[in-house]
């Protein structure tokens, strides 16, 4: 099975904080998941995170800003 994740065609620079608080993501051997969620909205992005506070899960969310760069 091919995931969309296994296609990328970009790279992204994670923050050294990232990698300090799980150290695995440097080894290129490492299980790890993940989900990309996409929220067109402010009110569709916070009932998310409304069900996502009250799951409770381990989890650690991870919030990425897109925004075209002005030359």
């Amino acid at each position: 099975m091919i995931f969309e994740s296994a296609q990328a065609w970009n790279v992204i620079k994670l923050k050294k904080e990232l990698f300090d608080e799980f150290p695995e993501l440097k080894e290129k051997r490492s299980a790890f998941s993940y989900k990309l969620k996409f929220f067109r909205d402010m009110p569709e992005f916070e009932k998310v995170l409304k069900k996502l506070r009250a799951e409770k899960e381990e989890i650690m969310p991870l919030l990425l800003f897109l925004y075209k760069d002005v030359e």
